[in-house]
């Protein structure tokens, strides 16, 4: 059961009253000027685990062609099948890295350099100079990947040339955007980001960003589905657990889910080519291990209206 109090403007046909109101068995998350409602009859669904390899860590990329996944092992690169099963291993451990939009190559980058690397004939293609501190995401255009400098924010290293220029990019507070683990939208029009204890979105020619996800506790890498349609990500709240929800990618008001629960840590969501499931990290069975979730696109709430509450509950 659960009990909302509202001082929402009443105008749009948006709910707004004063008084308490009672409902049992939905779930309620106020978010801008919208009510937004999900039923907490149906459970959310059941995590997969993928791996058992005795340990991996992020970041995690699923090849846009859906037929590998790429994380990092206990001294190298570990390229597996869809399945967990192990398909390769590569060099030594970058800290950001992503698959190309063709899924032949992965681009890495750490603190002084930029990669691309094709593991089929173990092409090492560096790029110095580069300082990627916290994710990197290439281009679905196939020119090049954003990534984050801890000290000019947004970045973008073009390829082949490997010349890197940044991405003019303000937050709504009219501050430099922190850029941290950014995201490329399928289209490659938008870049979704993390900002402090929020996710924005921004266009990739630069500008003014928007706010997507501002909720309480902390919000971090921002992964955008294929079709351009959502956000995963990974939420810290009281205790220390990390849970993944997903939201609309315009913003929390038009539509947000929470996919795991627990006392676990669910870090690094990525998404399969049909943005059906979403791949992450986790300690739920001990060590950390690649993990499947299902994603239902009909499941995030929508805005309701007045009308549309009273409805329900008469």
């Amino acid at each position: 059961m659960y009990t909302a109090v509202s001082a929402l403007p009443g105008d749009g046909g948006h709910m707004s009253f004063s008084q308490v109101r009672t409902i049992s068995t939905y779930f309620l998350v106020v978010c801008s000027a919208s009510l937004l409602i999900r039923s907490t009859e149906a459970s959310l669904p059941t995590p997969v685990q993928i791996t058992n390899l005795g340990g991996v860590s992020g970041p995690l990329s699923v090849s846009p062609v859906g037929e590998k996944l790429l994380v990092k092992g206990s001294s190298n690169m570990l390229i597996l099948s869809l399945a967990g099963t192990p398909l390769d291993t590569v060099g030594s451990q970058s800290g950001s890295y992503d698959w190309t939009q063709d899924g032949t190559r992965f681009v890495a980058g750490d603190g002084g350099f930029i990669a691309v690397v094709d593991p089929q004939i173990n092409i090492f293609e560096p790029f110095p100079g580069p300082a990627v501190n916290n994710g990197i995401s290439w281009s679905p255009l196939g020119n090049g990947a954003v990534y984050q400098d801890s000290d000019l924010g947004l970045m973008f290293f073009s390829y082949p040339s490997g010349s890197v220029a940044a991405i003019p990019c303000s937050d709504p507070d009219a501050t430099g955007c922190e850029g941290e683990w950014p995201s490329f939208s399928g289209d490659g029009a938008w870049i979704a980001f993390e900002d402090g204890t929020q996710i924005l979105r921004v266009s990739a020619g630069g500008g003014t960003a928007e706010t997507v996800v501002d909720l309480p506790g902390d919000v971090t890498t921002p992964a955008y589905s294929p079709d351009g349609h959502w956000i995963a990500f990974s939420r810290t709240v009281v205790g220390g657990e990390n849970n993944l929800w997903v939201c609309d990618a315009q913003g929390t008001q038009f539509g947000l889910v929470q996919l795991t629960e627990g006392t676990y840590r669910d870090l690094f969501p990525d998404w399969s080519p049909d943005s059906r499931d979403i791949y992450f990290i986790s300690d739920r069975s001990g060590p950390f291990e690649v993990w499947k979730v299902t994603f239902d696109g009909s499941v995030p709430a929508l805005p309701m209206t007045w009308g549309r509450i009273k409805a329900r509950f008469q």
